[in-house]
């Protein structure tokens, strides 16, 4: 009877299997990694845009609740004066050249120096506003309630109606560029004294 050497190593075909199953383990690996990866920085991105959307409305709310006039301009109105809101795009890069709101020249938030503003609009997001104003009561002729979105980077935000206490002289009116259906006023800018 004879005697079986043995062979020491791989043949060719359980080299093979092996690196084909450690290059599906390679590449599977990999795509989970990247997919997760890649769901982080899109709920990351909703989240920073929705931050930044509520830091938008709260401005706007505050600057609109000190004032008694109010009229809505629409995008091809009057050039902005000192008392318009309106909100322009975010650039990514250094912040001392970014404005991301502005109440006529002046920067409105997000200033270079102020470190809570940095983190918070940190990104490239576009911001735009737009307001809506109606009627309490249909039978009046004053505009009262105002209503404030702000889109950025496509997340649509709205505040809670604003009934504002205007008198008949002061109540929220049409300017330059403005819709007027029904009992709604539109328009992308503010104009408040």
């Amino acid at each position: 009877m004879k005697l079986l050497k043995s062979k020491k190593g791989f043949t060719l075909i359980e080299l093979t299997i092996v690196i084909a199953i450690m290059g599906i383990l390679a590449l599977t690996t990999t795509l989970l990694m990247t997919s997760s990866t890649d769901m982080y920085s899109k709920g990351r991105q909703l989240i920073n845009s929705t931050e930044i959307a509520n830091i938008v409305l709260k401005n706007v709310e505050a600057e609109v609740r000190k004032c008694e006039n109010i009229t809505i301009i629409g995008a091809g109105g009057a050039r902005p004066s000192a008392n318009t809101i309106y909100a322009s795009a975010l650039g990514s890069g250094t912040y001392a050249e970014k404005v991301v709101l502005k109440k006529g020249d002046a920067e409105y938030f997000g200033i270079a120096d102020d470190d809570a503003s940095i983190f918070a609009l940190y990104g490239n997001y576009d911001i735009s506003l737009s307001f809506k104003a109606q009627k309490s009561d249909n039978t009046s002729d004053i505009f009262d309630i105002l209503i404030i979105t702000v889109n950025v980077g496509g997340n649509e935000v709205s505040a809670a109606p604003l009934l504002l206490n205007l008198s008949r002289e002061n109540g929220i009116v049409k300017g330059a560029g403005a819709s007027e259906a029904g009992n709604t006023i539109s328009g992308t800018k503010l104009e408040i004294y």
